[in-house]
């Protein structure tokens, strides 16, 4: 079952709706092609990561921190994030460390 709370916003005569749902999706799919989320190249606190496999959205989780990692030489970011793994618990896992490694494609949202 899912809880939704909504909350709305104004900044600079922008208004924001934001949608806090408690709980998790079987196939969210539709909501990352509708226009709901922007696409983002660099993976930013609280931004969504779409995890996926041949076209399709296997998982989801949001980002909590990125931690550099200059032991390869490039200096490649780690991201740790937060996310159900299906029926069980909550986790703080990073972008490698994760039942959803068989994923071939990772993306950010906002």
């Amino acid at each position: 079952m899912l809880q939704v709370n909504i909350i709305v916003t104004r900044m600079l005569g922008i208004l924001k709706i934001h949608l806090i749902i408690d709980g998790w999706m079987n196939y969210p799919n539709a909501y990352w092609g509708n226009g709901s989320y922007t696409y983002s190249n660099i993976p930013y606190v609280d931004y969504k990561m779409v995890f996926w496999y041949n076209n399709s959205v296997e998982h989801s989780a949001i980002v909590s921190e990125r931690i550099s990692d200059p032991s390869n030489g490039n200096y490649s970011e780690l991201v740790i994030a937060v996310s159900k793994w299906g029926q069980a618990g909550l986790y703080k896992h990073g972008n490698t460390n994760s039942p959803y490694l068989y994923c071939n494609a990772i993306t950010y949202y906002h």
